[in-house]
This record gives C-alpha cells, sequence and structure tokens, in this order.
C-alpha cells in the first residue's frame, strides 16, 4: 500500500509505479508495475498549460508569506499495489517511470510519500 505519493508528472500524460524486491540488495525483480495516470488527448492538452518548467521553485512558501503556488495534479495518489509472485524478499524498493515523448520511459523524481506498506 502507498499512500499519499506526490510525484514528478510526465507531460506525456502517463506515468508507472514501480515496486521491486530483492534478497540481497543487489538482483532486483520486480514486483508490481501500476497505471500511476494516464490522460486523454483533452487532459494531456490542459496537463500542458498547467504545469510549468519553474514548479519545483514555487512550491516552497514564499518569503512574502503567501502559500505555494500549485501547478497541475497536486493531489497525492493512495495505490494499492497487487504483488507478483515472487521468491523470498528482504528489501524493497518504489520507484516512478514517466512515458517519455519518444515512447520509451525515464525514471521520474518521488516528491514525497507518507507510507509504504507491504504485507505477506
Amino acid at each position: 500500500m502507498v499512500r499519499n505519493l506526490r510525484h514528478a508528472n510526465s507531460y506525456e500524460g502517463k506515468e508507472w509505479l514501480v515496486l521491486e524486491g530483492s534478497l540481497d540488495g543487489e538482483h532486483w525483480q520486480q514486483l508490481s508495475r501500476t497505471v500511476l495516470r494516464e490522460l486523454d488527448s483533452y487532459n494531456e492538452t490542459l496537463n500542458f498549460f498547467l504545469h510549468s518548467d519553474f514548479a519545483d521553485l514555487t512550491e516552497q512558501e514564499s518569503p512574502y508569506g503567501d502559500s505555494p503556488i500549485l501547478l497541475g495534479d497536486v493531489e497525492p495518489a493512495f495505490v494499492e499495489l497487487p504483488l507478483a509472485d515472487a521468491a523470498p524478499i528482504r528489501y524493497v524498493r518504489l520507484s516512478v517511470e514517466l512515458l517519455e515523448y519518444s515512447g520509451g520511459t525515464n525514471p521520474g523524481a518521488i516528491l514525497s510519500l507518507s507510507e509504504l506498506s507491504v504485507f505477506e
């Protein structure tokens, strides 16, 4: 279970949450890959105008006392991830993948996370 995840958004409108597990911390296997967000063409266009290259600079409070400027999709995610059957694991890692213009994916930044719980 993932609660209050905030992450970088893809300008192409699709992101995945990836959970991997490892017994030794060196050899990783994918436990889950779930779509976090997928925009249709209307919302993708809207997303283009709501996001800014300077969004990261506006998340802190201003020295003048006004609140942060919230741009685009600012709702944190709550996700339950079904896990694939896998060998026993000791370590887990969580990442976000963003769809890029060429159709491939790039790692995305995780900005904040309240909880990551893994149940047997």
